[in-house]
């Protein structure tokens, strides 16, 4: 069956096409392909697409009529793109998705990525202001340019799960600490921590100067011996150890093997201790294990987690906590 459509296939086809069916065996659609047609109103499709690329959809009234626009599991775009928001069930955010995106009163949300999402594509995020992104467990792929010139937000952590940063992922971004779970991740050219903007000296009136550099007050923080470890001291950045990286079960804080009220138990009592401003008393492998939401902190919320799972294979719920996680619960 068809696999890919082709650039500008179908673009520019401006009252022509109005109706669209896209068989199960379309993984790829390429630059363009449905580019100003501006008549097309309805899409079918039930399979999975892998790989948007720029411009795909640009000017077509699907895309626009709805709030979100979600072809199969990808996220493409919509009325409510302004929102920020990521629809449960999506497991792609096409490349230039939010690019650019700005809200009336200039302020953006807090991003949250749900369970289900596994990539988010080239400059899906390029430019957006936002004071909080949260990435998931599940994550898999994080695009080129995907999070370049954005501003406000000054950390982020790096899901365990995530296996690829692409070139120039956070180029020019106001980001000032990474925290990366993933001990094996792959970092792309300049992908985290580095920026194109010019000192004031090397300036000329009416000269755009580009000047790549790694900036210097970047922290990652990461496992000993990680790709992260490799990545900062290559380039200069100040390196923080979470410890040793931790191989066990994510939830089990006393390697027991078990998931249980035991581990969630360990979870409060270290949440209280950080939220009194003291030594939480995990080592890095625990913090680890404990973070079971992805976003560097351990709280509330990831006892709740675990308690969750602990009811569902309490219950003869077969899924290892990764799956259930991944799965949403």
């Amino acid at each position: 069956g068809v696999r890919t459509v082709g650039e500008a296939v179908f673009g520019n086809h401006e009252i022509y096409v109005t109706r669209l069916v896209l068989p199960e065996s379309v993984s790829r659609i390429e630059r363009q392909a449905f580019e100003n047609c501006f008549s097309l109103a309805d899409i079918q499709f039930s399979g999975t697409i892998s790989y948007f690329a720029y411009h795909a959809f640009y000017g077509c009234l699907w895309k626009v009529s709805q709030p979100y626009a979600v072809l199969g599991t990808a996220l493409v775009g919509g009325s409510e793109r302004q929102t920020l928001v990521i629809p449960e069930g999506v497991t792609y955010v096409a490349d230039y998705c939010f690019y650019g995106v700005y809200t009336e009163d200039g302020e953006s949300p807090p991003v949250t990525c749900p369970a289900s999402l596994r990539s988010i594509g080239d400059s899906a995020f390029y430019g957006v202001d936002f004071p909080s992104l949260t990435l998931n467990e599940g994550l898999e792929r994080i695009g080129e340019s995907a999070f370049s010139g954005t501003g406000a937000i000054t950390e982020v952590t790096i899901p365990s799960t995530v296996k690829q940063i692409e070139d120039y992922a956070f180029m020019n971004s106001s980001l000032k600490v990474y925290t990366i779970l993933s001990p094996d991740v792959a970092f792309g050219k300049e992908s985290v921590g580095w920026s194109t903007e010019a000192p004031p000296e090397m300036e000329e009136p009416g000269v755009i100067v580009f000047y790549h550099h790694p900036l210097s007050d970047v922290t990652i923080r990461g496992y000993d011996g990680s790709t992260a470890e490799t990545y900062a001291r290559q380039h200069g950045f100040l390196f923080e150890s979470l410890g040793t990286t931790y191989s066990g079960i994510p939830g089990d804080l006393n390697d027991d093997g078990d998931v249980n009220a035991v581990d969630a138990t360990l979870i409060l009592i270290a949440s209280a201790k950080t939220g009194a401003g003291e030594d939480s008393g995990l080592t890095g492998a625990q913090q680890q294990a404990a973070d079971l939401d992805g976003n560097g902190g351990i709280n509330a919320a990831d006892a709740a987690l675990v308690l969750q799972y602990a009811a569902y294979a309490g219950a003869g719920g077969e899924l290892a906590i990764t799956d259930f996680l991944a799965s949403g619960g």
